[in-house]
């Protein structure tokens, strides 16, 4: 009768212990890390307000230029007009802005760092003024990084302008 005793109380403890282990499961995040960092070299550019200036002294040229030619004069006209036109155009909303269907993750540090996505579709944006290299995609213990994200798809290497971006997918594993 002891020994039933005891039987039966194994039962109830692997039943327990089963239990337990499906509630800690259940409670397991699904999900993975991105880890990203600046490139190593950087490129010089010009800044916004020198470029400005570099077109308007173009612009300058062209028209002394067109200017001095024979009929030119109406062409160095066009060409004033034409420039006007166009900046005063480029201010405008002329193409309408998207609405984004996922969630956003914003590389934010220009050092680079680390950052947990839960599961589903993400997309990723490099809001520092570098361009940021995805060094590594680290799936959590229970998640897969599915490869039915829309493009472009974030990949290990894949370097990211300032404001580009690309999309992430972490998927639970059955």
């Amino acid at each position: 009768m002891l020994i039933q005793h005891f039987s039966g109380m194994r039962a109830v403890l692997a039943v327990a212990a089963s239990c337990t282990a499906a509630a800690a499961q259940a409670g397991t995040p699904v999900g993975g890390t991105i880890v990203y960092g600046p490139l190593t070299s950087s490129v010089p550019t010009l800044g916004g307000w020198a470029l400005l200036l570099l077109a308007l002294l173009v612009a300058a040229m062209a028209y002394r230029v067109l200017r001095g030619r024979v009929g030119g004069r109406l062409l160095a006209h066009l060409l004033v007009v034409g420039g006007v036109a166009a900046a005063g155009l480029a201010g405008r909303g002329l193409v309408p802005s998207a609405e984004a269907s996922a969630p956003v993750l914003s590389l934010s540090s220009p050092s680079g760092a680390s950052a947990h996505v839960g599961a589903g579709l993400v997309e990723v944006i490099n809001v520092t003024p570098v361009p940021q290299k995805i060094q590594a995609i680290l799936p959590d213990q229970d998640s897969t990084v599915s490869a039915t994200a829309p493009p472009p798809q974030c990949t290990v290497g894949l370097v990211l302008p300032p404001q580009g971006h690309c999309y992430l997918e972490f998927i639970p594993d059955l």
